[in-house]
């Protein structure tokens, strides 16, 4: 999986780029640092990037894990208000 997040620190949104169009079916999740899972989402098919509203995530260091049948990447990501 080669994805980036940006901005990244960000405020109100950020974007996750991926290298290649998703090919297979593939999952977003976004934790906070004690683990609780703050949005889980099915990825589309075809997508070249998605769009993340941050507005309603806490502030600080959350992570943000993308999965799909063969493994599993994470980024972190710093968001301010």
């Amino acid at each position: 999986l080669s994805w980036i997040l940006q901005p990244n620190p960000a405020s109100d949104k950020t974007t996750i780029l991926f290298a290649e169009p998703v090919a297979a079916a593939m999952s977003l999740e976004v934790f906070d640092l004690t683990g609780r899972m703050l949005l889980q989402q099915a990825v589309e098919m075809g997508s070249s990037h998605i769009e993340l509203e941050l507005s309603g995530f806490p502030s600080g260091i959350l992570w943000v894990r993308l999965k799909n049948g063969q493994g599993s990447a994470v980024k972190p990501l710093m968001v301010g208000n």
